[in-house]
């Protein structure tokens, strides 16, 4: 029987699959990992683990050099900005994404986003595309992301359809945001474990640790003295 050739297409879908794959396993040993941190650790450590790897990727957002990166790599690093804000974050699809790249809800209000990476001012059309991803999603604004500036055009049509521009400078605004949040709320678990032995608190406001007998002061300085 002779073998048929492969047509760039069936090249194209083989390739499809083998990414879809490697995405889907590094998804299951991400979930199977944080299963058994959840299953091994107490609540708080938990807790304060996941706060850690947030600082690490902190780290690595700040690191970043923005203007030399690609649209999509720009997508994926504002994801992560607002994941870190505590926002839940829905990306559309790479083509037909009917005027937004990310669709970003918390408890108060949800946003559909526009993003451009540009070297040059963003105009009026990405405004436009921000307000039909409003109406196509049904999310409460619109809001445009770039790392240059916007024109006056798109300011003006901004400012009629309640369409947020962040441009690089708000943008920078939103990283010490999301630093200063991760920065509390780890400061905040790291006080709920004994500076010395690193064994939970009975609660925030205790004195001494249970474990070692370690004196809790506020300045977060330990004294070594047993309770009386």
């Amino acid at each position: 029987m002779r073998k048929r050739k492969l047509s760039q297409k069936d090249l194209k879908n083989i390739w499809a699959l083998i990414v879809f794959f490697i995405a889907l396993i590094t998804l299951f040993s991400f979930l199977i990992r944080d299963l058994i941190d959840r299953l091994l650790l107490s609540p708080a450590a938990y807790e304060r683990k996941k706060l850690l790897q947030n600082q690490a990727q902190l780290q690595w957002i700040k690191s970043q050099n923005i203007h030399s990166m690609s649209g999509t790599q720009f997508e994926s690093y504002l994801k992560k900005i607002f994941e870190n804000l505590g926002y839940s974050v829905q990306t559309t699809p790479q083509t037909n994404d009917q005027g937004a790249d990310l669709i970003i809800r918390d408890s108060r209000e949800s946003i559909a986003i526009q993003i451009k990476r540009y070297s040059k001012n963003v105009g009026n059309a990405a405004v436009q595309e921000a307000v039909a991803a409003v109406s196509y999603y049904g999310t409460n604004r619109g809001m445009v992301i770039t790392n240059s500036g916007f024109t006056k055009a798109a300011y003006d049509l901004a400012n009629a359809n309640n369409v947020e521009l962040i441009d690089g400078q708000k943008l920078n605004f939103l990283i010490i945001k999301m630093e200063n949040e991760i920065n509390r709320k780890i400061k905040a678990a790291l006080t709920n474990f004994c500076p010395k032995c690193d064994k939970p608190l009975k609660d925030k406001n205790s004195k001494f640790c249970i474990y070692c007998g370690t004196k809790i002061t506020g300045s977060g300085s330990v004294k070594e003295e047993e309770p009386k």
